[in-house]
């Protein structure tokens, strides 16, 4: 993990580093438990994307990631990108 802007923040990394490996996992099982979403767009990263899709393959919710890594579709069958060429 290597965000200049937070160079000198070390609790910031680690927060940041945490919030890769859970946090975005349990915002999409909060939207498709609580909120009963039918498909979630985003996220734009592959190390979200990828936490992501194994909550959304479980309860069979399609993900449409942003991320410009053409890995992201191989985490899930339910996992597609969209990346617009500009």
């Amino acid at each position: 993990m290597n965000y200049p802007w937070f160079k000198d923040k070390r609790p910031w990394q680690r927060e940041i580093k945490r919030l890769l490996a859970n946090g975005f996992k349990m915002e999409v099982e909060s939207l498709i438990t609580k909120q009963r979403v039918v498909a979630v767009l985003g996220p734009v990263g592959s190390r979200m994307t990828a936490a992501a899709a194994r909550s959304a393959g479980r309860a069979a919710v399609p993900l449409l990631s942003f991320s410009a890594s053409e890995d992201v579709t191989n985490t899930g069958e339910q996992v597609f990108r969209f990346l617009q060429d500009i």
